[in-house]
């Protein structure tokens, strides 16, 4: 091989094996980024099988804490089980009944329907307590200002209503017998029908009763008899010691029977001659001792348990109005309507749901009793979790899943270091060969100069 010849071919193989040692070192840095991703896929591997689901405990094992877990499901069957629980109910009660949700700001999501209700609340042109006894100079209804007690009684007013079928609406949330029986029992007492002597109201009086259920629960004031068409109390009912709503109790009725009925204003008869459901111990209408059915005291308090600690918070607020919703008022009717509720449309996402419950986009608060309304609104996912309200448990459903995924990116990634390996183990040996080849050239050129150096002496 000439000198020419042989400096051309070794800039050639000096060019080929500067492109080589690069493609192996370009190749070297894919499989440390391979490593990377291996890495990578591991954490998340291991943080998708540690991804715990919001659940809570039933008698078939855990499931998913859900919207209608936690607000109810707007129809009868459901209102029934709440508020008249049987020993073959099938629904999932909450672990307690004030543990509600809200959004990141603690302002409670609505059904649509329940938003409704908050509206028709709203809209109601008296105070529970006033309706009937007077009017202002211009014939309107008096009020008086609200509390979050008297709204929520109004509210469970138009609940009733609605889950019995009583409204004019054309789509009732679904007739419940119990509601309707209720409604009859709850109107005339918030009306006042119930305890008015003959066609007199007193709302007032009735007032107090849903208070005193709303503040108390069931107690029991004493027992009531009947012998013939008299009815009569027991000792502890002796004139000077009745006890009477304006001393802040009344009657339970203990047993229940045929010539009790459930209803009030219907089937009882004061010994006065009445219509009210009322026990005159006495003469004059301070001594009037009023009697409530205990199966329906038992089951107005369960609504308001469950319903009323929804309700009072949505109107526990600094404007009287605490709700994740848009509401205005038309100025011509003056009437409220719902312009937005897309909160209630994102929680009824179950997997919305859990992933704001985890990042606090959503909020569980503890309502403190009905009368109120009020909650801590920073109390946090741990709280509920440590007073085993719910769970945070791994989602053994979807391990299979995840496993599956994880298997088929690991041998995506192996795949692809087999064959980076296989090409820096090419480019290797082709190195060796231009390394090799390199030498031999050197040599030829070296042995072609020295020749001539040689001829050149001789």
């Amino acid at each position: 091989m000439g000198l020419a010849t042989a400096q051309v071919r070794l800039l050639a193989l000096t060019s080929r094996k500067a492109d080589v040692e690069m493609q192996i070192q370009l190749n070297s840095k894919r499989k440390t980024m391979l490593t990377r991703e291996a890495t990578d896929l591991a954490k998340l591997y291991y943080a998708k099988l540690q991804n715990a689901r919001i659940q809570y405990s039933t008698t078939n094992g855990y499931k998913d804490v859900t919207y209608t877990y936690l607000m109810g499901v707007d129809n009868g069957n459901y209102f029934d089980q709440i508020v008249a629980p049987t020993s073959n109910s099938n629904i999932d009660r909450k672990t307690t009944d004030s543990m509600i949700l809200t959004d990141a700001y603690g302002r409670v999501i609505l059904s649509d329907a329940m938003l409704n209700i908050v509206v028709a609340t709203l809209d109601h042109d008296h105070t529970p307590g006033l309706e009937g006894i007077a009017t202002d100079p211009l014939g309107n209804p008096v009020t008086a200002n609200e509390t979050t007690e008297t709204k929520t009684i109004t509210a469970m007013k138009y609940l009733l209503e609605t889950m019995s079928g009583s409204t004019n609406t054309t789509d009732p949330l679904g007739t419940s017998k119990t509601a309707a029986d209720m409604y009859k029992t709850y109107n005339a007492l918030y009306e006042g029908t119930a305890w008015g002597d003959g066609a007199d109201k007193n709302p007032q009086l009735g007032l107090q009763v849903l208070q005193y259920l709303m503040r108390n629960g069931v107690q029991d004031g004493g027992r009531l008899y009947k012998d013939g068409n008299t009815y009569y109390s027991d000792s502890n009912c002796k004139p000077g010691t009745e006890v009477t709503p304006q001393n802040g109790y009344f009657y339970i009725i203990k047993d229940v029977n045929a010539d009790l009925a459930p209803v009030l204003g219907e089937n009882i008869q004061s010994d006065a001659g009445g219509s009210g459901c009322m026990y005159w111990e006495g003469a004059g209408p301070n001594n009037l001792v009023p009697v409530l059915n205990k199966t329906v005291a038992n089951e107005i308090c369960n609504m308001y348990k469950f319903y009323g600690s929804i309700f009072s918070a949505a109107f526990n607020g600094s404007s009287g109005l605490n709700i994740a919703a848009t509401i205005e008022r038309n100025q011509a009717t003056n009437k409220w309507k719902v312009t937005d509720n897309s909160a209630y449309a994102s929680v009824s996402n179950v997997e919305t749901l859990q992933n704001g419950l985890k990042s606090g986009v959503y909020q569980l608060v503890n309502v403190s009793t009905p009368v109120t309304g009020g909650y801590e609104k920073a109390q946090g996912l741990d709280y509920f979790v440590t007073q085993n309200y719910v769970v945070e448990k791994p989602d053994s459903e979807a391990r299979e899943t995840i496993t599956a995924w994880y298997d088929a990116a690991r041998a995506d990634l192996n795949e692809k270091e087999s064959y980076w390996d296989s090409e820096i183990t090419a480019l290797s040996s082709e190195l060796n060969s231009i390394t090799t080849e390199i030498d031999s050239v050197k040599k030829l050129r070296e042995d072609a100069i020295s020749s001539t150096f040689k001829w050149g002496n001789a």
